[in-house]
């Protein structure tokens, strides 16, 4: 239980600290793998660049992005010992 939490805490910190980064992030590279991680991460922010531009601060931005990030990661890290389980045959 406590690796799930500290690797969801990690996540959620992560995406946080990358909404500071979405004007950058925004701006497509000319190599193709690069430019297709550069829209994922974008499309990952989009939740708290929306509250950004409503509330006017990227620190909220981030606050929220980490949050949602975060219970994505947590619920998705419970639901592995039971995909794994099902999929493992003896």
């Amino acid at each position: 239980m406590k690796i799930r939490l500290l690797i969801a805490a990690l996540w959620g910190a992560l995406i946080g600290l990358l909404t500071f980064a979405a004007g950058p992030l925004a701006w497509t590279s000319p190599h193709t793998v690069i430019a297709t991680l550069q829209i994922v991460l974008t499309y990952m922010l989009v939740p708290g660049l929306i509250a950004a531009a409503g509330v006017g601060s990227l620190g909220i931005a981030a606050v929220i992005n980490a949050l949602i990030h975060f219970g994505i990661c947590f619920l998705a890290l419970g639901f592995l010992p039971t995909l794994k389980r099902n999929t493992v045959h003896e």
